[in-house]
């Protein structure tokens, strides 16, 4: 039974893809498209709980031999992100329902992304992992080419090129790493890794194949493909959701995974904790200098993958734990910040915050659910952020990592208190008419961003079998910190940042095709010196 779940999560979105595109244009492929998600959610959670209760599943495909066998592998993390995914596909497709720009086609080009999320999560070949790769990056840009704009195609050809020079890497990663051993296969390739005596072997390697999964999973400095994705004008929302919210995750999985195969033979989990703050910090520094409300949540996506980052490279269990309990509050609370953005600038007409001003009075329900996730993202207390950033902070060993993830997180409460000033004011308008079943959608959702907060011990047990203690000392104290900061937030915003006009110049930052295939060889050379520097 769980056999033929592993295939039909895979399988089965691509033949709903398919059907969709053959399906003539009317008021009922919506429907049906919400229908087969909510199955998909079934056979999601249906696998999750065979894993919980059962343990890992894997199955070989063909019957081969281990080292040329390709595996289906379902462990606890693959298939909690496989629910994740399931379950976010079906709020955004109910969302999606009333929102004119989210066409046939946009639906079936998602179905097809998701069966490739599916594999990526399942599968253990390289191979396979490189051609989903490459698939899915193409369907990514035929989702942002559907706008047919100018810029929309050349946001899409960038990210299909930067992603196919990365592939290139990755392909050749794997390759060096199959000469060495004679395997395509994690579990192999993990086993003949541990017996290595020297290091130096596997070095080149692993530089190649983090490179790329550092790009998908938008690392400083590796980030320039995301805004080009996710802030096209005229974007359906949901497109905007899945990328920013979910695609970009599948980096942040795969990262784990090939740091977990070279663990035995390679840590550099200081590097890569650098490389987070770095990404954190760059995220909200160029949040503060945007005007574009959409821009503003992409480079907010941005900083909290570098939060991510550094969470699973402090090298304590707890703070891992915290980084993957982020990877789930980041999907729920930016999910929800992007369709409550969408249905403002739908509203108003604009995506310039300063010209968005009384969104409370016009809308409050949308603002409700906001205002929650805002409080999600910025680490209020009993909120989901406020959780996964303790038990990051929790797991530091030094001051040094202490007083970065302050810093980030004072960047983030800065950006969002300049992003919440929309909410106050006078629109010069009524109450806006909203439908019920989306204003239910974001009420929902914002509502989650405190539920999974005030029982994350539960989830966490539930999902991950580890049971988290909360010190209510030191949780208070968490909370007292976070109000100080918001106060200084607040006050540093209006007295210092609204103004400055160094930060004003980063409004225009964006990197060339040239720019971000110079940015991956720093990225590659630098990793690569300091392998050679440690091993």
């Amino acid at each position: 039974m769980k056999k033929m779940m592993l295939y039909f999560m895979i399988s089965a979105p691509f033949l709903m893809g398919l059907i969709l595109s053959i399906l003539p244009e009317n008021n009922y492929w919506q429907k049906l498209l919400i229908f087969f998600q909510g199955v998909m959610v079934l056979a999601a959670y249906n696998i999750f709980n065979s894993v919980r209760t059962q343990g890992l599943y894997f199955e070989r495909l063909g019957g081969w031999t281990d080292k040329l066998a390709i595996r289906l592998l379902a462990d606890r993390f693959s298939s909690v992100m496989v629910l994740m995914v399931a379950v976010m596909y079906f709020v955004l497709l109910i969302f999606a329902a009333y929102d004119k720009h989210f066409s046939k086609q946009h639906g079936s080009w998602l179905m097809i992304l998701q069966g490739l999320l599916m594999g990526l999560f399942f599968f253990s070949d390289l191979i396979i992992l490189f051609i989903l790769l490459e698939l899915s990056i193409a369907a990514v840009s035929i989702l942002i080419l559907f706008n047919k704009r100018k810029q929309a195609a050349y946001d899409g050809l960038i990210s299909f090129l930067a992603d196919s020079l990365c592939s290139s890497l990755f392909l050749l990663g794997i390759i060096i790493m199959y000469r060495r051993f004679g395997s395509f296969d994690l579990w192999e390739l993990s086993s003949a890794i541990s017996l290595l005596q020297c290091s130096s072997s596997i070095i080149l390697p692993f530089a190649l194949v983090m490179t790329t999964v550092s790009l998908r999973a938008a690392l400083m400095p590796l980030f320039s493909w995301l805004p080009k994705a996710c802030g096209t004008a005229n974007n359906p929302s949901v497109v905007s959701a899945v990328l920013s919210a979910l695609y970009v995750k599948s980096g942040i999985y795969l990262f784990v995974r090939f740091q977990q195969l070279f663990s035995t033979a390679i840590d550099l989990s200081d590097f890569f904790f650098a490389v987070g703050f770095f990404t954190a910090a760059i995220g909200f520094l160029l949040a503060l200098s945007q005007k574009d409300l959409e821009l503003i949540l992409v480079y907010h996506t941005v900083s909290q993958i570098g939060v991510i980052m550094m969470g699973i490279n402090l090298g304590s269990h707890i703070a891992y734990l915290g980084g993957v309990y982020h990877i789930l509050s980041h999907i729920i609370f930016k999910t929800t910040l992007v369709l409550t953005a969408s249905m403002v600038i739908k509203d108003y007409g604009t995506r310039n915050i300063y010209a968005i001003r009384g969104v409370f009075r016009r809308m409050p329900v949308v603002s409700v659910a906001m205002i929650f996730a805002v409080l999600g993202i910025t680490g209020a207390p009993f909120f989901n952020g406020s959780i996964s950033k303790y038990l990051i902070a929790h797991g530091s060993q030094t001051a040094m990592a202490q007083g970065a993830l302050m810093l980030v997180n004072m960047g983030t409460i800065l950006s969002f208190v300049k992003f919440s000033s929309m909410l106050f004011g006078q629109s010069g308008k009524g109450r806006a008419r909203i439908a019920l079943l989306p204003q239910a959608v974001v009420l929902v959702m914002g509502a989650v961003c405190l539920l999974s907060g005030l029982f994350a011990s539960e989830i966490i047990d539930f999902l991950f079998a580890h049971k988290v203690e909360i010190e209510i000392s030191a949780y208070l104290h968490k909370a007292i910190t976070f109000k100080i900061m918001l106060l200084l937030g607040i006050l540093g915003y209006h007295l210092v940042i609204k103004g400055d006009k160094v930060l004003k110049k980063l409004e225009k930052f964006s990197l060339s095709f040239s720019g971000i295939c110079t940015s991956v060889i720093v990225y590659f050379v630098s990793l690569l010196s300091y392998l050679n520097l440690k091993y």
